[in-house]
């Protein structure tokens, strides 16, 4: 199965690189918010509806800033509450403009907070740095690497 993350960056059309990837996907995972105040409402509407016209699975994925993880899953939930259960959601835990980067728990409150108000569990999407934060998380969530 193959597929694809997408963000503003990206372009609305997509740019060249990303709209070859996007068509020969099964599935697209779109960028819908970082911290607790970006979010990226049109161009995640306008792609989500894009991705279920074109027959794709999808998904929405969060980008950590940080923040209070409650505030951050709540934020997040807020911006995708009409695709839960609709779509995966999915936590992206980087270091880059990350101040919690490094934390041993902060991707866990996240994913409980989600799984508190949706009974959905959130996939991690990360690399191998992240995995030695996330330890905990191990074989109890998804794990997009």
């Amino acid at each position: 199965m193959r597929g694809i993350d997408v963000y503003h960056g990206d372009g609305w059309p997509l740019k060249p690189v990303p709209a070859k990837a996007y068509k020969e996907s099964d599935f697209v995972i779109v960028k819908a918010t970082q911290g607790v105040s970006y979010k990226y409402t049109d161009y995640f509407g306008k792609m989500m509806k894009k991705a279920i016209s074109d027959g794709k699975l999808i998904g929405a994925y969060h980008y950590a800033a940080g923040n209070d993880a409650v505030k951050e899953a709540d934020y997040f939930l807020s911006v995708v509450k009409d695709y839960v259960g609709k779509a995966i959601l999915c936590l992206d835990w980087e270091s880059m403009q990350n101040k919690a980067w490094g934390s041993k728990t902060w991707c866990e409150k996240f994913i409980k907070r989600i799984k508190e108000k949706t009974g959905v569990t959130c996939f991690l999407y990360t690399g191998t740095d992240g995995m030695k934060q996330c330890a905990s998380l191990a074989g109890k969530v998804p794990l997009w690497f």
